[in-house]
């Protein structure tokens, strides 16, 4: 244990319930982390004023990519100018270009563009550059190392050893050879020009054994499991689970060996200004502690505030919860001493005194005045779009369907503000920027231009066209305003042929005189003759018809899927309430019965799918140990056994055992890709079975009930594997059934909650008596 410790310089947390991994950070000019799941922050650390200063303003850009990240890595990757960003997907190596605005006057910003990316033929695990920036990425298993150059098509060579795990891997610009370990735990060094040679090899032989040809310069018998290795001048230091070396770059000779009597977690070289044969090696440990060795000898040690997983730069450390450090060493000692809280007596007259202030000024409803300089800034927002789609590239390079525009946000009476924007939507619509930093002109104005898109779905549909633009501001006092904006149909539906024969019907009357479809749907190209028609697709095909009886008042939206009719739905009632917006007694009503059982349907099919994508998700975990117990039989049988015959039946096992982890990983996909579109599907049929029992319900003293069982079924919640969303639904409805329900239903709910498995009968008998419930009150 040290008796110093570091002095914290800088410090942040990134991201909440969120995990980081040892090639999650980069430093540059910024300083760049990411996370497994998708999240890119750009850091600007300065000095704190003082120590109750929050470091949230040093946030440059937090933006969430569409896939998880393995690693990011920072240096000139294109020819353009700036700094660019190599962020490593699982199976995908996008190149970003990070754009730094500074000329705001508070702090500079950044925006990301995307400037190419390559589809890897592997699953990657880590990152590298080599020479002349060439990117390197090392395969999850079977040693494969993948090379791309700028925007040219990757090449890939196979090692000749055995790698059944990834392995670090290490760049040395002087011999420009790329260090590796394999299986047998030696380190072996390969020339660039050998691994690009073998490659032409390959690719003019296409013959397995060509990779035998591939040799290596030097090899040298670690023993033990290497943690890290890094290169600095001509030296090689490696870091293992007992020891550390450091080898010379020509030949991999020893220079020298150091035993560790503790658990190390992760290194980096320095170079002494005064001594530059020298090498600093800082090592992290578990249990929290700093060790600085010069050459192999202990020079300092000092105690850190985390026990980091990666160390970069001077010292900044980054854990695996996401605490991001900037220390140095000082000479501040360690206190071991409890300190003492001062003793006060308690004044139980003035705290009764503060709590009746408290009580009436909550039953006045003046909480803004406890706190008079916190008051909300008059923030006007406006989005203007264009009046037709156009048709955009993705980055995924699929076409689609996208609406630009231009918001405007205006604060008269707080010039030159920093203010954030947020943008939330439905899943399948994305919003470019989804949030973004803007600075205010002298006149307190600012303009954003922005682009909404469709993702492409093969089962999904869009339930909701309503848009939410927040904006939050940081003055004397934090600000924040939200406001809800309608996209044009057009971005998610286009024109099609009605459909006579659909499984699903929905009508709705009115009171007043049916209007014309043409007048309703005037952004559609409609013919006069045909107004009381009109057919709309979605992007997955699927299409709904609306009919109008002009005798009847009555409007009849029919599909073959009640997902499909949510989103015209909702839409048709606010198109009607704008064309007879002049009369203020327009009411809708329901003039068919309400589709329970095709939601039932939705939901038994959504629970289904959930429990046959839980069944496979076991099931890979029990390949994926088996795979693993017998790779270290393998492992165990190389070691020792020389004879290479004995080893063929165990290697045939583990070729079994991929193949088995492999078929399991490919059907838990497939899974997964229905068990979303099901919850899709749900989502959009339970928004559709709502609205109708509003329009049902027209009453504003009903309406409260309606609420309460909306709050109860939305929104699907995504995978979770302790809990179905029918398990957590049917808590929600026995809390309803129990409050508002018929004597003989509590004994019902209360077999259904004292029963230890999930019965989908009992959840069935539940959701109808709550909507029975709705019926009675609407009668009553």
């Amino acid at each position: 244990m040290s008796l110093f410790k570091s002095r914290d310089w800088w410090n942040t947390k990134c991201g909440i319930d969120e995990t980081f991994g040892a090639f999650h950070m980069c430093i540059a000019s910024y300083e760049n982390t990411a996370n497994g799941t998708g999240y890119l922050r750009i850091y600007d650390p300065k000095a704190p004023s003082s120590p109750e200063t929050s470091c949230l303003a040093d946030l440059q850009l937090e933006t969430q990519l569409a896939l998880p990240v393995l690693a990011v890595l920072s240096g000139r990757f294109n020819n353009t100018d700036g700094l660019h960003v190599a962020v490593l997907h699982p199976m995908h190596l996008r190149i970003l270009r990070i754009v730094i605005n500074e000329n705001t006057e508070l702090n500079s910003h950044c925006t990301v563009d995307f400037m190419y990316e390559h589809r890897l033929p592997l699953h990657g695990y880590t990152l590298i550059a080599g020479p002349s920036n060439v990117l390197c990425v090392q395969s999850l298993a079977e040693g494969m190392l993948m090379f791309f150059e700028n925007e040219r098509v990757g090449v890939s060579c196979k090692l000749p050893t055995l790698h059944l795990l990834p392995s670090p891997i290490c760049y040395v610009p002087s011999t420009e050879s790329f260090i590796v370990t394999d299986s047998s735990w030696n380190l072996q060094s390969y020339s660039y020009q050998s691994l690009a040679n073998s490659t032409i090899e390959q690719q003019s032989s296409r013959t397995p054994c060509a990779s035998n040809k591939l040799l290596f310069d030097w090899e040298f018998e670690l023993g033990e499991p290497a943690i890290d290795i890094q290169n600095l001048g001509s030296y090689i230091v490696i870091l293992g689970e007992r020891h550390l070396y450091c080898l010379k770059d020509s030949d991999g000779t020893i220079i020298w060996v150091r035993k560790l009597d503790y658990h190390p977690m992760c290194f980096t070289l320095l170079t002494p200004p005064d001594f530059v044969d020298d090498v600093v090696i800082l090592v992290c440990t578990d249990a929290s502690t700093l060790v600085v060795y010069k050459d192999n000898i202990v020079e300092w040690n000092c105690k850190l505030p985390t026990t980091p997983l990666s160390i970069k730069g001077l010292i900044v450390t980054l854990t695996d919860l996401g605490q991001l450090n900037i220390v140095y060493m000082g000479t501040q000692q360690v206190e071991y001493s409890f300190l003492q809280a001062p003793q006060r007596p308690i004044n139980y007259e003035r705290g009764m005194k503060e709590v009746q202030q408290l009580k009436k000024s909550l039953r006045a409803g003046h909480l803004k005045e406890l706190n008079p300089k916190e008051k909300e800034k008059e923030i006007e927002l406006n989005l203007n779009l264009d009046a037709q789609t156009c048709s955009e590239y993705l980055e995924t390079q699929h076409l689609a369907e996208a609406i630009k525009g231009n918001l405007t946000i205006a604060m008269p009476k707080n010039q030159n503000a920093n203010i954030r924007v947020f943008f939330t939507c439905d899943s399948l619509i994305v919003a470019t920027p989804s949030e973004t930093c803007l600075q205010l002109d002298g006149v307190g104005q600012a303009a954003l231009p922005m682009m909404f898109h469709a993702v492409p779905s093969k089962c999904g549909m869009v339930a909701s066209l309503h848009v939410e633009v927040s904006v939050i501001t940081v003055l004397a006092g934090a600000s924040s305003m939200t406001r809800q904006f309608i996209l044009p149909l057009q971005l998610v539906m286009k024109l099609s042929v009605p459909v006579r024969e659909a499984r699903v019907k929905v009508t709705l009357s009115a009171n007043q005189p049916a209007a014309s479809l043409a007048q309703l749907f005037q952004d559609f190209t409609l013919d006069e003759s045909a107004s009381n028609l009109i057919a709309l697709k979605h992007f997955n095909g699927t299409v709904v018809s609306i009919l109008v009886s002009k005798t009847t008042n009555k409007y009849r939206l029919q599909s073959d899927s009640l997902a499909a009719l949510a989103l015209l739905v909702d839409e048709l009632q606010r198109r009607l309430h704008l064309y007879f917006s002049a009369s203020t007694n327009l009411q809708m009503n329901l003039d068919s019965p309400l589709p329970v059982q095709e939601t039932w349907n939705q939901i038994e099919t959504h629970y289904s799918n959930y429990v046959e994508l839980k069944k496979e998700t076991i099931k890979l975990g029990q390949a994926t140990r088996q795979f693993q117990i017998i790779q270290r039989v393998f492992h165990n049988k190389i070691l020792t056994t020389k004879t290479v015959g004995l080893t063929e039946g165990i290697f045939a096992a583990v070729q079994l055992a991929h193949e088995h982890v492999t078929l399991s990983i490919q059907q838990v996909e497939r899974f997964q890709e229905d068990f979303k579109n099901a919850t899709q599907m749900l989502g959009g049929s339970l928004k559709c079975l709502l609205t109708l029992i509003k329009v049902e319900k027209n009453s504003s003293d009903k309406q409260r009930s309606v609420r309460l069982l909306e709050k109860a079924l939305l929104p699907v919640e995504q995978l979770d594997f302790d809990q179905s969303w029918q398990q957590i639904v049917e808590s929600k409805l026995n809390y309803l059934v129990r409050q508002r329900s018929l004597p003989a239903a509590p004994t019902t709910t209360a077999a259904t909650s004292s029963d230890k498995e999930f019965n989908l009968t009992n959840f069935k008998k539940i959701f109808l008596q709550a909507l029975d419930n709705l019926k009675k009150e609407s009668q009553s």
